[in-house]
């Protein structure tokens, strides 16, 4: 990506985040009666395809996982900005930089609240 004013790589989360990922979204409320089944193939061989083959078969489920994935994703792409010490102008920055604020380390090497 261009860097400068306007562009800031934000590194790719690793497949044992993106596991600890499903794994918290299978534990939450969000993934409703699906979640111990989701739980149980993440147990199994193949876990990220059984995850997502569990997901094609629930439209309510998929939904709500996209939507933990977003949230998810503007939370770390944020956590990594603050860590880089840029600042956005904008609300939605704002108030995820003040939510991070209370969250331990970020995963980027920074800690928000200092």
């Amino acid at each position: 990506m261009p860097r400068g004013d306007a562009w800031v790589e934000v590194p790719y989360m690793e497949s044992d985040e993106e596991y600890q990922s499903m794994k918290a979204f299978a534990a939450s409320a969000y993934s409703g009666l699906l979640g111990p089944r989701l739980v149980g193939a993440l147990l199994r061989d193949k876990p990220f395809r059984r995850f997502r083959n569990l997901l094609s078969d629930d439209m309510a489920a998929t939904a709500a996982w996209t939507e933990w994935r977003t949230r998810e994703a503007e939370r770390r792409a944020t956590a990594f900005l603050i860590g880089q010490g840029v600042v956005v102008d904008h609300a939605a920055f704002r108030r995820l930089a003040e939510e991070l604020k209370d969250e331990p380390d970020d995963g980027f090497g920074c800690d928000p609240a200092e």
